[in-house]
């Protein structure tokens, strides 16, 4: 992650809008946010996370001292920055509720806090999200990391700076979770504990349904109580001695059915000889109803063949009736037809001349379906009429609107071209203004370079200045090394003499005053040869700053020529008026290319209303001629048909009145025809009838309709003779069966063998039942060993696993056989932590050169509280281990320090990898003393060998002479304050 760009206003000391442009600090790699204690340095971080995440860290969530107390219910308060992550840039925006004026009328209304989310792009920029809850799902998913990782790796405020360090084992443990996310570690480890303690709970219960089973069973079996822990060996054991009882209760059962199947059979006998003696008796005494039933038989045996004979003759006469009946109905019917005829014609009717005055009627009624359907067509013409003289008022009205809008075009096309020339003088001048908006632009790029060609030149000064002085001391040095030489030569000499060997120089042999070593011992050529070569390297550095300064040099005489006399301020003022100047050209431009398409609808709308006016004109002449053509023929329809309805009210009253005589005429020609006919066939079924009767021996029609019978009538008296003679054929035959010839006089008892057969029935149920019983607790008692031995071996299972889950729970727990009381959570981050130690020695070592390093401490803490998770510090002079408490302010700040920087490197690399290219560290620099600030400074320089950026914020005045470049923070005299970015310098 790399901060670009923040602006805010309205937070804390600033009420004026305030920006920091962190890429131009960039190249620097470590610059300084300096100013006065409570000018409000901090606040630009208490700014870059409120963007991000909604809250203040100083604050711990709380947005009451976030608004700027100098601001006004007018002047806003929000945050905006600027962030690039995975080479996509995005920029968040944040305000916190607030109370602000109101829009209309007088008194303030509370403003609702806000927030925005957007990518930018090159084309521009990309809405993400305007909802807060989602804004921080999408920072936490863009930026990887959580706002406690993000106050533990990017911003280090003043109040957490020394937090981890310090901490104790459960506060380290909280943070460290929050950082890594391990909760699931501790979530794993109730649910092994709860789990132990589910399987024991669920084994218990086990055995209390064993021990259920177990006393179910020995009940069944019929052996009283069961043992205390009953095994497999128990329970099987019940299961042949059920078997054993329901084998006798079977026994008992089939000698109980043998003497069942005696009884029956004797009670069989018993009743079928009661049985005949009873149907000899009943036919006895329906053979002697029916003889006296024997005259009635033969009476309905007579009436039966009467019955027969009529029924013949009965169909003729139902015949004579029906004919009788057809001609009475035909004979009104002409009565009824002539009365009608008469009533309306007002003549008497004749059959004879009948069908020729319906042809005649026919006739008429055809010469009049023209003027029918004239008058039917009349309402159609009517209204077409009235359609005719709507169309024609419809085409008058719309040419006229059309007509007032064509004349009304020509001004409003004049008006449209006035605005258009005014816009293409605007317009020209696109062109000309994009160029002075490049030079401008090129000008203001030439005025920030050249600031910063100024610094470089100034900082190659400094360092040409640097080698020069370094050369000279060399060049001394090499000198001096060499007189040296030269004088410790005779001291060399002297020192190879020895007795009685002769002097190299002299030749002498005794040596009464060799020369003494100067007081520095001698110079070895080797020194000399040194000390040349590091002149030599200094006099090369000296050369190479020489050149890098007069490149320098030319540099700012270059820029000085291309940025012209304008500071960046006045470049910065050229450019937004030439970029001012260009978009109102280029609004002219495009407003230009809006009119000239007005004016050309225009003119087409007026092609258009021309061409639409001929059309409505022609439509108009057309819906005249239609009116006069639709007039014209309703008054010819209208004379035909008054002429032709005569004196009726209309052509269809004529026509329905002939239809009426014609209908009345045809039925009383219908009518006597039927008539005629009707009374021939009456005629003809009389004769029928009074053959039949001679024939069937009737003398009259009336003794033939008291004999006949109806159909069901007649099949009753055949059926009651018929059975009469059925009931007495089978009586006769009851009577002579051989079977019947020797039964007993007396009736037999039942009443013996029947209790006989209840007395061994009573017995043989009891057996069964007993038998059924034995049979079902049998079955029972198998069924429950079944499931006690199935049981059993599920519980012997589940102890197994319950001593391992057991064994587990207890070593996840920090119990039993984990020697340490490490929970599992702890564990995992003690392996964290340890991997933070050995990134924080890295830089701690360098810091205190080698005296301090921090260990891991996972020794059992005091009185069994959680352990694991400690820090000690030890001493390498001393060579003892204490706590950081002990360290004093400065050796706290660099111990703190080097954790911090270890624990951003093992969050960044178990966070997926991410970049992390800007870090922010609050204060604590005030209590090193130059040499340790030197220290720290060198270790946090080490940073931007991995391209990070690290901005510190100070107000200690050894920091601006080692940090020139920066953020300035002013404070006016009402309390408010301001931010500078650039130079860096001490306070007036």
């Amino acid at each position: 992650m790399r901060i670009l760009r923040l602006t805010f206003a309205g937070i804390g000391p600033y009420r004026d809008e305030q920006q920091i442009d962190f890429e131009r600090l960039e190249a620097d790699g470590i610059y300084l946010i300096a100013g006065q204690t409570g000018a409000g340095k901090s606040t630009i971080l208490d700014a870059i996370c409120f963007a991000l995440y909604g809250s203040v860290p100083r604050f711990e969530g709380s947005r009451a001292h976030l608004r700027s107390d100098h601001s006004g219910p007018g002047d806003p308060t929000f945050a905006t920055l600027d962030f690039e992550c995975g080479g996509r840039v995005y920029r968040v925006t944040r305000s916190p509720e607030w109370e602000r004026n109101r829009k209309r009328g007088s008194g303030t209304t509370r403003q609702a806090a806000r927030a925005t989310l957007m990518e930018l792009t090159s084309e521009g920029s990309r809405g993400m999200s305007s909802s807060a809850q989602e804004i921080g799902a999408e920072i936490a998913r863009i930026v990887g990391l959580s706002k406690d990782q993000f106050l533990q790796v990017i911003l280090l405020a003043q109040n957490r700076f020394h937090e981890f360090l310090l901490a104790k084992n459960e506060a380290r443990q909280d943070l460290l979770r929050s950082l890594f996310g391990t909760q699931r570690f501790e979530r794993l480890r109730l649910t092994l504990v709860e789990r132990c303690k589910t399987l024991g709970g669920e084994l218990q219960a086990e055995r209390g349904l064993l021990d259920a089973l177990a006393d179910q069973s020995a009940r069944l079996a019929g052996i009283g109580e069961s043992p205390g822990d009953p095994d497999a060996e128990w329970f099987r054991s019940l299961v042949p001695a059920c078997v054993s009882r329901l084998a006798a209760a079977q026994v008992l059962v089939r000698e109980a059915d043998a003497r069942y199947a005696l009884a029956e059979v004797e009670v069989a006998r018993v009743q079928r000889i009661h049985a005949l003696q009873a149907r000899h008796s009943a036919a006895r005494v329906e053979h002697s109803r029916l003889s006296a039933q024997r005259p009635h038989r033969d009476s309905q045996s007579g009436e039966l063949a009467a019955a027969q004979r009529a029924d013949a003759v009965h169909s003729h006469l139902q015949a004579e009736s029906a004919a009788r009946a057809v001609r009475d109905a035909a004979l009104t019917r002409w009565a009824e037809t002539a009365d009608a005829l008469r009533s309306l014609t007002g003549d008497e009717p004749n059959p004879e001349t009948a069908v020729a005055e319906v042809r005649s009627l026919i006739e008429q009624r055809g010469a009049l379906d023209q003027a029918l359907a004239d008058e039917r067509a009349l309402p159609g013409a009517e209204a077409e009429g009235d359609r005719a003289t709507r169309e024609r008022d419809t085409a008058e009205g719309e040419r006229s609107a059309t007509a007032t809008r064509l004349a009304g075009l020509p001004e409003r096309i004049e008006a449209v071209q006035e605005t258009l020339r005014a816009a293409r003088e605007r317009a020209i001048l696109v062109e000309p203004l994009r160029a002075e908006r490049d030079r401008c632009e090129l000008r203001q790029a030439a005025a920030r370079q050249l600031v910063d060609a100024v610094a470089t030149h100034s900082s190659l000064a400094a360092a040409h200045l640097t080698a020069v002085t370094e050369n000279s001391a060399a060049t001394h040095a090499h000198e001096e090394l060499v007189i040296a030489r030269f004088r410790s030569f005779a001291a060399e000499l002297a020192i190879r003499l020895v007795p009685g060997q002769p002097c190299a120089v002299c030749g002498a042999t005794e040596h009464p005053a060799p020369t003494p070593a100067a007081e520095g011992g001698l110079v070895a050529p080797t020194a000399i040869e040194s000390a040349r070569q590091y002149m030599d390297e200094c006099r090369a550095r000296m050369d190479t700053a020489q050149r890098d300064l007069a490149a320098a040099g030319e540099r700012v005489a270059a820029m000085r020529v291309e940025a012209g006399p304008l500071t960046v301020e006045e470049a910065a003022e050229a450019v937004a008026q030439a970029r001012q100047n260009l978009d109102e050209a280029e609004d002219a431009r495009s407003r230009a290319a809006a009119v000239e398409e007005e004016q050309a609808a225009l003119r087409a709308e007026q092609d258009a209303a021309a061409a639409l006016l001929e059309s409505q004109e022609e439509r108009r002449e057309a819906a005249v001629s239609a009116l006069a053509a639709a007039l014209a023929t309703r008054a010819a329809l209208t004379a035909r048909v008054i002429e032709l309805r005569g004196t009726h009210d209309s052509v269809a009253d004529r026509v329905a009145e002939l239809e009426r005589r014609r209908e009345l005429t045809e039925a009383y020609v219908v009518a006597a025809d039927s008539a005629r006919t009707a009374v021939a066939a009456a005629d003809a079924a009389g004769r029928a009838v009074e053959v039949q009767l001679a024939e069937r021996g009737f003398a009259r029609r009336d003794d033939a309709r008291a004999a006949h019978r109806g159909a069901e009538d007649l099949a009753e008296l055949a059926e009651a003779v018929a059975s009469f003679d059925r009931e007495l054929a089978g009586v006769s035959a009851i009577l002579a069966e051989p079977e019947l010839a020797d039964l007993p006089a007396e009736p037999v008892d039942l009443s013996g063998p029947a209790a006989a057969l209840a007395e061994v029935r009573t017995s043989r149920d009891a057996a069964l039942a007993e038998r059924a019983t034995r049979d079902e607790r049998a079955q029972q008692v198998e069924a429950c060993v079944t499931e006690a031995l199935a049981r059993l071996e599920e519980q012997e299972a589940g102890n197994r696993a319950l001593t391992e889950l057991r064994g587990l729970a207890e070593t996840v727990d920090g119990k039993g056989p984990n020697t340490r009381s490490m929970k599992l959570e702890s564990f995992v981050l003690a392996a964290r932590l340890e991997e933070i130690v050995a990134a924080a020695n890295a830089r701690l070592g360098v810091m205190t050169s080698g005296r301090y390093s921090l260990e891991h401490d996972d020794s059992l803490a005091y009185r069994g509280a959680a352990s694991g998770l400690g820090v000690l510090v030890f001493d390498g002079y001393t060579g003892v281990r204490r706590q950081p408490a002990s360290l004093s302010g400065g050796e706290t700040f660099l111990a703190s320090l080097a954790l911090a920087l270890g624990l951003a490197d093992v969050v960044t690399a178990h966070s997926g990898g991410i970049e992390l290219d800007t870090m922010f560290i609050d204060e604590g620099f005030g209590s090193l003393d130059p040499e340790t600030l030197d220290i720290a400074l060198s270790t946090l320089d080490g940073l931007r060998a991995g391209g990070r950026t690290v901005g510190l914020i100070s107000h200690v005045d050894a920091m601006r002479e080692r940090i020139p470049v920066g953020v300035q923070v002013r404070v006016a005299d009402t309390g408010e304050s301001a931010l500078e970015t650039g130079a860096v310098g001490r306070p007036s």
